[in-house]
Order: structure tokens, then sequence, then C-alpha cells
């Protein structure tokens, strides 16, 4: 009883916080639409292990009373071992001149190259006192 109420809040927060569960279309489209992109969803987990009836604690009425995915329900993933949730799609847009963080970029980009020169000039100038020390020593011996 305890662990079904747990299961009841847990679901509820999540679908109250904007969470949807991940389906196998989702992955699927995911696969197809991002086929050369850097940040690919890759969920490859290991289920022997894993409890087969989760997605039934979870999702009782998409399962029927011998226990099978109702026709017309979207399939879980895993074989409904794993549950998968996703906060949503969106597109980032931003709109105006962007002037303070082109500033922030050129200041960054200045203090950086400014750095690099100061860090070979003074490479530069220790170089000519390790020689210089060097040859002087060498005088003296």
């Amino acid at each position: 009883e305890e662990e079904k109420k747990l299961v009841t809040v847990l679901r509820t927060s999540l679908e109250d916080a904007g969470f949807a569960l991940l389906n196998q279309r989702d992955l699927d489209l995911a696969d197809a639409l991002n086929s050369g992109y850097l940040l690919r969803l890759s969920i490859v987990p290991d289920v022997s292990q894993l409890d087969p009836a989760i997605a039934k604690e979870f999702y009782p009425e998409r399962f029927s009373e011998n226990e099978t995915l109702i026709s017309g329900e979207d399939e879980f993933p895993y074989e409904g071992r794993v549950l998968v949730f996703r906060r949503g799609y969106s597109s980032e847009v931003t709109k105006g001149r962007l002037l303070l963080p082109k500033i922030d970029y050129l200041q960054a980009t200045l203090v950086q190259r400014l750095a690099s020169i100061v860090t070979d000039i003074l490479g530069g100038i220790e170089r000519a006192i390790t020689i210089s020390i060097q040859s002087t020593s060498r005088t003296l011996h």
C-alpha cells in the first residue's frame, strides 16, 4: 500500500512539474532527426536485472486485465523496465542587438590576446636572461 502511494505521488509530481514519459516513438524520432548531431539521445540500459512490472505500476490504466498493453497506447521503451521522463521540447530565441554579450566577448578576447602577448614577451626575456647567465657562468669557470 505504501509503495503504491509513493508511486502515485511520484507520478503526480512528475506530471505536475511538466515532465512527460518518453516513449518508443520519441526515441525513434530522436534517432532519425539527430543522426549526425553531437548531442544525441543515446540511452541503452542493461534491463536484465530490472523489474518488468514498473510500467504497470506507474501506468496501470494502459494495461488490460491480463496485463498486456492496451492497443492504441504508446509502446514503452526497453520492455517497460525503464521509465525515462522528459520535460518537453523548446527552442531558444534571442532578440535584440545583444550589445552587452558582444562587449563581454570582445573584452574576454582582448584580455586573452594581451595575456598571450605578455607571456610571449616575458618568455623571451626569461630566455635571454637564462642565456646571459649561462654564458657568464661559462666565462667565469
